[in-house]
This record gives C-alpha cells, structure tokens and sequence, in this order.
C-alpha cells in the first residue's frame, strides 16, 4: 500500500494544533497552524493512495504520485487486521491509527482515568465494545445492551461503565464491569433518558431526563442503585434536555436545555448553599416529601440560574478547573455558535460564530489542558483555541460523532458512525507573546490522509 502524499518540509506539522503552536518546519516556516486530516479518498484499482487539497477533487496521476512520494522520503503503512497505522514522516507519535469497531454507528466514547481502555456505545448492534489503547485493538464487547447511548466511565480503580439504554417498556441504566465482560445491574427509570455523568466520587449517577410535562435531573445512588432525588429544570411542556455535566469539584451540575423560547443552560447545585439557595435567577426544586430520600450529601439539588443561550443548545463542556462552561449551539440565523459563560457569575462573557462549520455543531469537548476545544460537526472536527476562540485547526472524517482526549494529552480519539475510532496525536509544543498571537492570526491549514482498507476486529 502506498503511504499518504505530502511534501517533506510538511512532515512534522501533522499534530492536531495547540494554541500558538509553532512547530520546527510545518508552522514556523509556513506561519500557520497545520492538522492531520482523517478525511481520505478511496485507493484506485492499483492500490496507490490518491489524495487532493481541501475543495480539490482532481485526482492525481500516477508520475505525479511517484514524483511526491520521492520527495517525502521515510514514509510507511502498515496494516493489522484489527487496527491501521499511517506513520507521518518520522516525528514521535505522529501516526494515525484507525480502529474497526465494527458495531454499527458509535454514540458515546468514554476513556479510563489511567488511558488504557476506550469504551464506546453501539446502538444499532446492542453492543458496548472495549478497546485496548496500547494495541488499538477491540479487547471485549459486551452483548445484549438495549440500544445503549450515553455512557460515563468511574473515575474509582473499579472499571465500571454507565450506560443509557432504551426498551419498549422503559429506560434504563445498565451497569457494566468492562473488566470481566459483564453487566452487573440494569436500574429502570421513568421518562426518557438524554444524557447521564458521574460524581467525582463516583457515589452519584445524575441523569438528565425527558417527559411529556417538561424535563428533570433524576439522581441515583450508584452502590444500590436506588433513586435518592429529583429536580425539575423545566415544567415547561416542549422543554427538553440535551445534555448534563458536572463540575470538577462535585458541586454544581450544568444543564444544557431546549424549550419553546430557545436554549438554555440550567445551573443546579448538588449540595446545600450557605445562601439559602438565593444565586440565581430561579430555584426549583421537587421533593416527595420532606425526609430525604438518600444520602444527604446529593439530597437537596435545587436549581440556582438559568441563562439564555437562544439558539438550540447541541453540548455544553467545562474546563478542566470549571471556571468556564463552553455551550455548543446552532441556529438558521447564525449557524455553529460557542458562548463562553463564567461560572461564578453565571454570564455570558463571549459568543464566537464558527463560520468554518457548515452544517450542524453536535459535541463539544474541551483539552485537559484547557488550550483547546473540539467541535464535533457533521463531517469534521474543529479545533478552536480557548484564548482567542479563533479556529487554529480542521480535522476532516466522514461523520463524527463523538471525541474524546487521553488522560495524558497526547491522543485525540474520534469515534464516527461508521464504526470506526481514529487516533491522531495532539502536538505538544507552544509559543507565547507576540509571536502565539501572529500565528493563531494567519489562520488554519487542513491536511488529508489516505483512507484505509477496513478489516475484521480481533477479539482479545
């Protein structure tokens, strides 16, 4: 097979971007920001990988090929039945790996707190497959999930997965040990389940929840299993919710909602405020009757503001130290629309409209270092710079559909409805000053990789 066609001097520069990233040849001799690409073209009759700028169909000829693939000198594809590696020049951890999944469309991925092991959501074959990141390889699946979605790893040593699932009767969370390869408990609720997170303690399961008399937040004790409280974010009918996250420090919950006047964004706390519950603009909070029903410290959930984001709200994600929430809208007028919203006051201090998405923004996610957060479109994922909230990188694939980051920092993961997990490397050099500004300001560069033949997944 013929490895991906890119000049040498670009070679060093197929990282996903951090903000000001200067890399030795691709960046600073070309004064901008450069990615890897997972967008690919199909290999021809011959095997050779043919390859085009972005919004450039023509095909290259063969001595056009051969031509360039003299020029890039060490380049080198390899091929495994159950992962494939391109190796981009000879920069450490500069390849792009593709994983076969193999289980239909993905519709979560979460990852280990040690990074070993990716999870992620089957929802046409009822499966949740687990993948082993040192081999790139599908290592288990677990059968016979109902039309699984949301999913929330433990951050505890026990590796414990939360996962949505849908059945004629009801909802449900099913609770799975990824080590043995089983379903430990499935815990029924009413209503419709939209999105699920954990505390950090993992004791909690809050779960975002939608019904025909508007939307709430049910909690669940993870050890029993037992739903302990409820809060309304909306009574409102037509109000639904889109979305749940919690904050570092267990103490808040960030609801991202759409009802009849447009998004929102709902701020609940998870334990007792010193003010009484007066933060915000609103507090509503529903209660069967005046003992709590569990543990004291996730009892009391009252919802303490609500902020108007206007159009429909897709995904909200939190910085790592939760000072900022980042909520990912769409609308007919503006398009992909971020706002950024300090979370001690509860305001909007940025909206960006990203012109660089064409069609609808559907996932947000945000670096472990905070540099960077990855919006998750209908054929790329944009990486914008936190900074300056300036777009710093695209990276093309055919249908994402959910990202997540290593512990370390050092992977971007990128599960699409194909089936397929791509790995790309996030690069680790960065600039500061003047000289950070000028290159974020010079733009972005999108770069493309040859698609590669799909193989079946060994099972471990």
């Amino acid at each position: 097979m013929v490895a991906r066609l890119i000049p040498a001097q670009y070679e060093s520069a197929l990282l996903v971007p951090k903000c000001g990233e200067s890399r030795a040849v691709g960046v600073a001799q070309h004064g901008c920001c450069a990615v890897a690409s997972l967008e690919a073209r199909r290999h021809s009759k011959r095997g050779a990988a043919r390859m085009s700028r972005a919004g450039d169909d023509a095909e290259r000829s063969d001595e056009e090929e051969r031509r360039m693939s003299v020029m890039n000198g060490r380049e080198v594809a390899r091929e495994s039945r159950d992962a494939q590696v391109f190796e981009f020049g000879t920069a450490p951890g500069s390849a792009v790996v593709k994983i076969p999944v193999q289980g239909g469309p993905i519709g979560g991925i979460a990852i280990s707190r040690d990074g070993s092991l990716l999870v992620v959501t089957n929802n046409g074959t009822d499966t949740v497959s687990v993948v082993g990141t040192d081999t790139c390889r599908v290592t288990q699946t677990v059968t016979s999930v109902n039309e699984p979605f949301a999913i929330a790893m433990g951050n505890a040593e026990a590796n414990r997965a939360y996962v949505s699932t849908v059945s004629s009767a009801y909802d449900a969370i099913a609770v799975i040990d990824v080590a043995t390869n089983t379903v430990l408990g499935t815990h029924p609720l009413a209503l419709s389940v939209s999105d699920l997170t954990l505390s950090p303690d993992d004791k909690y399961l809050y779960v975002s929840r939608n019904g025909t008399r508007g939307a709430d937040v049910a909690v669940l004790d993870t050890t029993t299993g037992a739903l302990i409280d409820v809060v309304d974010v909306s009574q409102a009918p037509g109000t639904t919710t889109q979305c749940v996250r919690m904050s570092p420090d267990g103490s808040v919950l960030y609801v991202g909602a759409n009802g009849p006047s447009g998004g929102l964004l709902v701020v609940i706390t998870t334990r007792a405020q010193s003010d009484g519950g007066r933060i915000g603009s609103r507090s509503r909070s529903r209660q069967k009757s005046s003992k709590p029903r569990g543990n004291q410290a996730a009892a009391g959930l009252r919802v303490v503001a609500t902020i108007d984001i206007g159009s429909s709200v897709r995904d909200v994600a939190l910085s790592p130290d939760g000072a900022i929430a980042y909520v990912a809208s769409c609308g007919s007028d503006f398009g992909a629309v971020v706002d950024v919203i300090d979370t001690r006051t509860h305001q909007i201090t940025s909206s960006r409209a990203i012109s660089e998405i064409g069609g609808l923004v559907t996932r947000v996610s945000v670096s472990g270092d905070a540099d960077r957060a990855y919006l998750v479109s209908e054929d790329r994922v944009t990486v914008l710079c936190t900074r300056t909230h300036d777009v710093i990188g695209t990276i093309r694939t055919g249908q994402p559909s959910c990202v997540v980051e290593s512990p370390d920092g050092k992977y971007l993961y990128i599960a699409d409805y194909s089936g397929t997990i791509t790995r790309t490397a996030v690069a680790s050099t960065i600039v500061s000053g003047t000289e950070q500004l000028a290159l974020q300001r010079r733009g972005s560069m999108q770069w493309f990789s040859p698609e590669l033949q799909q193989y079946a997944p060994a099972l471990a």
